[in-house]
């Protein structure tokens, strides 16, 4: 596990550490799914996800409720498993 701190900029900006981006292969252009629940903030790289597909915006209520974050990221994976099958069923 990496653990850094990192600072907040003025315009909402965080800079992920660079051995971070390297293991996950985060590079200019990638996109992360942004939730949160309580003072937590959670990133997930997403691969190969079309932005149009109106599941994404399912995304933004995944955390509502009294969830537990291990609750909250299990929805995410449903989420994005549902995308990727979806995706592949259009193919």
């Amino acid at each position: 596990m990496i653990i850094d701190v990192v600072k907040v900029t003025s315009k909402g900006q965080i800079v992920i550490p660079r051995d971070i981006r390297e293991k996950l292969g985060i590079r200019k252009g990638t996109r992360l799914l942004v939730f949160y629940r309580g003072n937590e903030i959670m990133l997930k790289v997403l691969k190969n996800v079309n932005l149009n597909d109106n599941k994404i915006s399912n995304a933004k209520s995944i955390g509502a409720g009294d969830d537990k974050i291990d609750d909250v990221e299990l929805k995410v994976m449903q989420l994005l498993r549902m995308m990727k099958n979806k995706r592949s069923m259009d193919m």
